[in-house]
């Protein structure tokens, strides 16, 4: 497997993450991608998307991963990092807020989690929404949810030059209670 540069999240530009492009480049190779199948691209900034365009479901899922090293220093700091970022933006400062623009786009649902993949941690942030063919202006949608994406990572809501300390608070007490969760599951 390749190695890839660390990428710039507030690098990342509309044309780079539409899955029309990535069609259209599979295509231009003259290999159109059957359903299911991963259509992939690397962005000029080093961001590798992948697309599996299907005519079998109703919603799409987009997912936006980053890969860092598993050290035992920063684990916990990385670990919390999706569950602030999934509380509010700075254009949508609360849960209400961001709730109410994901029901602007057709009931969209976000998602954000940290997990352990072998020597690797993953940060994942997730939305799922309407195919763009079951909505009227489904491009549009496509592009917004991108928007919102880009949003939930590079525009995280920031009160005197850091995370809200109340949010904050609040998911730090959350990852204890599921990391003693894992511990007494394990001793019983």
């Amino acid at each position: 497997m390749p190695t890839h540069k660390t990428a710039n999240p507030a690098k990342l530009t509309l044309a780079d993450t539409t899955q029309a492009s990535l069609l259209r480049q599979a295509s231009r190779k003259g290999n159109p991608p059957a359903s299911g199948e991963f259509v992939h691209k690397t962005s000029s900034n080093h961001i590798n998307y992948h697309a599996a365009p299907s005519t079998t479901f109703k919603t799409c899922f987009l997912r936006i991963s980053f890969t860092l090293p598993l050290q035992a220093e920063t684990a916990a700091q990385y670990s919390i990092i999706p569950s602030v970022l999934r509380r509010g933006t700075a254009r949508h400062p609360s849960l209400a807020a961001l709730a109410i623009r994901c029901e602007e786009l057709y009931g969209a649902s976000v998602v954000a989690m940290a997990t352990r993949v072998g020597r690797q941690q993953l940060l994942s942030f997730g939305l799922q929404f309407p195919g763009p063919s079951m909505v009227r202006n489904g491009q549009k949608l496509f592009r917004d949810v991108i928007g919102l994406a880009r949003e939930l990572i590079c525009e995280p809501l920031v009160i005197k030059g850091g995370f809200d300390p109340a949010i904050f608070a609040s998911e730090q007490e959350q990852l204890v209670r599921s990391i003693r969760a894992i511990v007494d599951e394990k001793a019983s």
